[in-house]
């Protein structure tokens, strides 16, 4: 039986592309590692993990957690946030100028 945890994070997987082992490459750990996150219900990742999956895959540790009222769209919205301020000036400005176009 999967964990919410578990589910979301094979359901963004899927649908952004990655395999077990692409996801897990990524945030440094093993596909063997991400397969216990989205099938064992009993599982307990670092949160360091768990905040490098949400990078990873577009979203939030709440929206992986299922903490409050978040939709995938909203979780969506914030992680693009959090990348725009880690950005530095110039990638911001490239940002506001694709904003402008639209």
């Amino acid at each position: 039986m999967k964990s919410c945890l578990g589910k979301r994070v094979h359901y963004l997987r899927k649908k952004v592309g990655l395999t077990m082992d692409t996801l897990g490459q990524e945030i440094g750990r093993s596909d063997a590692h991400i397969h216990n996150i989205e099938n064992t219900k009993s599982f307990s990742p670092k949160v360091r993990d768990v905040e490098k999956i949400a990078d990873v895959l577009g979203t939030t540790i709440g929206y992986l957690l299922g903490v409050g009222d978040v939709s995938e769209a909203s979780a969506c919205d914030a992680a693009f946030i959090r990348k725009y301020k880690k950005m530095d000036a110039e990638g911001k400005e490239k940002v506001r100028k694709m904003c402008d176009i639209l």
